[in-house]
């Protein structure tokens, strides 16, 4: 890993543990993740143990999955409350 980029994103990310995950299938290395609204955010490989991080991605994958399940349940039912 390269010091000068553990350094920058050091700089702005004070509470990183670990340089960026060379095949990160978020960030692609960078350790900054594009967000549509937000900006430059940063990743979780630069938190998490990078051998952890498949489990880490199917987790929060699994958590996603089912938070946006429950939401479309529960904008169905309020669909069908303001229907009736």
């Amino acid at each position: 890993m390269n010091n000068e980029l553990f350094d920058a994103l050091k700089q702005r990310y004070p509470t990183i543990h670990h340089g960026p995950f060379a095949n990160c299938p978020q960030c692609k290395g960078t350790g900054d993740i594009e967000h549509t609204i937000e900006g430059k955010r940063a990743c979780i490989c630069l938190f998490v143990s990078h051998e952890h991080l498949p489990l880490v991605f199917a987790i929060t994958h699994e958590v996603c999955m089912t938070l946006s399940e429950e939401f479309n349940r529960r904008a169905a039912m309020w669909r069908e409350d303001q229907e009736s």
